[in-house]
């Protein structure tokens, strides 16, 4: 009689969430990096911890996203737990309203970040979708003024297998083209961020093309003064003028194929910082991975920028 009992208050609770729709999933990794110079040696390690909750109702959704970094007495700005994202997304008629913190992507030309208290509305019209967006960066401090209040429109269209995208800021002189898509079997990203005659222009692009199992991987570049990156050519966290962390040229190739139950990447590029003085630097990178029985995904780097050979092991999964 008590194992029917339980089993009753079991299948209850499973159905009220089934009616609540709401879905829990995440993702951790734990990073061992060992890094050696001419002179010096370290090694470190890193962990961390992501749970994205979703939850709907109709046309409404809601998606909050905690992060464990480094969690424990190290309380640095990049330690602790934080909130990722945290909006709604609902339709009011034909406009879609989105609004809260969001998280954004890693790309070419952004090691992505927070945008703050943000409201977008969009709607369709014809084969295009335009957008309306009103942000701000003052992170909730004191000294907020009208300089942190930003906004932006723009219009995103799709033409067979090209989708084109324009950006332009009302409140400051900067507009933004991506172009992404196949052409003649060529994967391809293009975007253009322009600032209107000052020094702060940048243009990323990158082109994969893949022939019997083996991708070719060709990407670059370009930006006046400097910009954050993350993606083929590593992590650089800066977009400021003079910055040693701040990406200005780079351009290289890539290889990735399928060996032995392992996917592995091989990269060979060459890059500029912004800080004054910088000469090029030659990267040599090679990247295994492997889905392990344990579900575990194991990731091995090896990266040589000339000055310093890095090692990093990582294990991560998705739950």
């Amino acid at each position: 009689m008590k194992k029917q009992i339980v089993a009753a208050a079991v299948a209850a609770t499973m159905t009220t969430v089934a009616l609540a729709d709401v879905a829990i999933t995440g993702a951790a990794q734990i990073n061992w990096t060992h890094q050696e110079t001419t002179t010096t040696k370290s090694t470190g390690i890193d962990q961390n911890m992501d749970i994205k909750v979703v939850g709907k109702s109709g046309d409404t959704t809601a998606v909050m996203d905690f992060e464990v970094e480094n969690d424990g007495t190290d309380t640095t700005a990049a330690s602790g737990t934080k909130i990722k994202n945290a909006y709604l997304t609902t339709m009011v008629g034909d406009v879609k309203v989105q609004g809260g913190t969001k998280f954004g992507s890693d790309s070419l030309l952004d090691d992505a970040g927070v945008t703050d208290r943000f409201v977008t509305l969009s709607t369709a019209i014809g084969p295009a979708t335009v957008h309306y967006k009103q942000w701000t960066d003052d992170n909730g401090t004191a000294a907020a003024d009208a300089s942190d209040d930003h906004s932006e429109y723009g219009v995103k269209a799709t033409f067979g297998d090209i989708t084109v995208y324009h950006e332009q800021e009302t409140d400051a002189d900067h507009n933004a083209t991506q172009v992404t898509g196949n052409v003649a079997g060529i994967n391809l990203y293009y975007r253009n961020e322009d600032a209107n005659g000052t020094a702060t222009d940048k243009d990323a692009l990158q082109l994969d093309y893949t022939m019997g199992g083996v991708k070719l991987t060709y990407a670059k570049v370009d930006a006046e003064v400097g910009t954050k990156s993350d993606a083929f050519f590593g992590t650089w966290t800066s977009a400021a003028s003079g910055s040693a962390s701040a990406l200005k040229e780079a351009d290289g190739f890539g290889i990735t194929t399928d060996l032995a139950g392992n996917t592995v990447q091989l990269r060979g590029y060459t890059t500029k910082s912004a800080a004054s003085g910088a000469t090029d630097v030659d990267h040599t990178k090679l990247i295994v991975t492997r889905a392990l029985a344990s579900g575990a995904t194991a990731e091995v780097t090896y990266h040589d920028d000339d000055t310093t050979e890095t090692l990093d092991v990582e294990l991560r999964i998705k739950f």
